[in-house]
């Protein structure tokens, strides 16, 4: 027998190790699945304006207009079906679930007829099961009591 097809056993056998060793290497560089936060983003461009009450500055939003806007529907689905488990690290979850809050909130704030204040809506409209998320009814109070402060950022209704 030749050394000719051993030799060429034993190249494949390290061009195929090689490979496998490169990818590997290039888990690490693969995105997450996350949500396409671009309708939201351009939602809130479009409907988010400086302002001030009382002299202490803000942000006002334009609830009409983020209800008026045919991507919000897709925005608010996006959010009630999105697999969670699907985020990989505490800062793509805490990007997640605050962003799920803040729109949910808003959400809840239009289907309320858009009141002066969330607060008209009732006590309890941040303890009901009321809206959705990763396919399941959940409540605002449990986004932020059981995902968001176990990920241990202070600063969470800063954001």
């Amino acid at each position: 027998m030749s050394a000719r097809p051993i030799l060429l056993l034993f190249k494949f056998r390290a061009i195929i190790l090689i490979l496998l060793a490169i990818g590997a290497l290039n888990t690490g560089s693969l995105q997450a699945v996350e949500p396409d936060w671009s309708t939201y983003n351009a939602i809130l461009r479009q409907n988010v304006r400086p302002g001030q009450i009382s002299g202490i500055p803000l942000n006002r939003v334009n609830y009409a207009g983020i209800k008026a806007n045919p991507g919000w529907s897709n925005v608010v689905a996006m959010i009630a079906a999105f697999p969670v488990s699907k985020l990989s690290n505490r800062s793509e979850k805490l990007a997640f679930y605050i962003n799920a809050y803040n729109i949910l909130t808003i959400d809840l704030i239009i289907k309320g007829g858009i009141p002066a204040s969330i607060r008209n809506l009732g006590e309890s409209v941040w303890k009901q099961n009321n809206v959705r998320l990763d396919g399941r009814l959940t409540s605002l109070d449990a986004i932020e009591h059981q995902l968001l402060r176990p990920l241990g950022e202070p600063r969470i209704h800063f954001a």
